[in-house]
């Protein structure tokens, strides 16, 4: 988190304890975003959903003139919708930040995304996609040989995915592609073309059974053998 200026806390009543203004660095969208971050009042902790508005309507007097809130709340309610979502989910939670740039979603869709929605509807854990892969999110984050910045495609492939056969290869990058090739992430930086594709292949050949594959576009395109050599992190 890079913390940037803040308004100070500003002290609550019945429900919110107190509440500031934290400009950090978000993963998701690679930009500086402003986060409230709350504090409830133990009252504020235990409240049905009849006091649900009530609490809301208090946030809203204490920071919703703030101009961090009225400049970057792109979708009407949404602040609502995650005060509501951290309520019902994570109560005993010390601090709740609620980030005015996140879309408005359903409650279950707020909730399966753990209360911070994405633009594409989908969540940051991702959610069930298809045939051979089974979730996949961008993570931005520091490439440690490097220091820099990076996008990489968190993959999480089915049970089909896993074991795959070199005659379905192209229909699971297809399918990869299909879900995330249009994406900002893939289409700005994968410098080398097919490179996507070629650590799928490696990872599919090496780590079928890892968890996660990772895919990272700014790694170059290079034989299978150079892959494999190199831990399906190509440079």
């Amino acid at each position: 988190m890079v913390p940037g200026p803040a308004t100070g806390g500003v002290e609550g009543g019945k429900y919110i304890q107190s509440s500031e203004w934290i400009l950090r660095h978000d993963p998701g969208t690679g930009k500086e975003e402003w986060t409230l971050s709350v504090t409830p009042t133990t009252y504020g902790r235990d409240i049905g959903p009849d006091e649900t508005d009530a609490m809301y309507q208090e946030l809203l007097a204490l920071n919703g003139a703030d101009s961090q809130w009225q400049e970057n709340e792109r979708a009407e309610g949404s602040m609502r919708r995650q005060m509501v979502c951290l309520l019902v989910n994570y109560r005993s939670k010390r601090e709740w930040n609620l980030e005015p740039f996140r879309p408005y979603v359903s409650h279950e869709e707020a909730t399966a995304a753990k209360c911070n929605p994405v633009e594409d509807g989908g969540t940051e854990t991702g959610e069930t996609k298809g045939k051979y892969i089974q979730s996949a999110k961008w993570v931005y984050r520091d490439d440690p040989d490097t220091g820099n910045k990076v996008w990489t495609l968190s993959v999480v492939p089915t049970e089909q995915g896993r074991k795959v056969r070199s005659s379905e290869t192209d229909a699971m990058y297809q399918e990869l592609f299909n879900l995330h090739g249009a994406d900002q992430q893939w289409q700005e930086n994968e410098t080398s073309s097919g490179s996507m594709r070629r650590q799928l292949v490696c990872l599919i050949v090496n780590y079928r059974s890892k968890a996660i594959w990772n895919l990272e576009p700014f790694r170059p395109y290079v034989s299978h053998e150079q892959a494999t050599a190199a831990g399906c992190n190509p440079r």
